[in-house]
């Protein structure tokens, strides 16, 4: 509730409108702009990533990794070798 018992004139409403009208057109533009910022930085991350991710798999590529040591037979598989050939 108000406490002006008086409602507002229809210039006053117009007013408001303009008003309010003007308010949002100018948030507007800075959201845009805002959006944009997140766009271009997201696009110089994604560059700056798929660089070192191409530079990283061309350093793999010029250099093979070593070769794997030669696994080692595991203790339970030989105790176990050694009870079926016990009897």
């Amino acid at each position: 509730m108000t406490d002006d018992p008086t409602p507002p004139t229809p210039e006053q409403l117009k007013a408001a409108r303009l008003h309010r009208k003007a308010e949002q057109d100018r948030e507007g533009v800075i959201a845009m702009r805002d959006y944009q910022k997140d766009i271009e930085k997201t696009r110089d991350t994604t560059v700056r990533l798929r660089a070192l991710r191409l530079a990283k798999e061309a350093a793999d590529a010029a250099a093979p990794p070593p070769p794997a040591p030669p696994a080692k037979k595991k203790r339970a598989a030989k105790a176990r070798d050694d009870q079926e050939a016990a009897p």
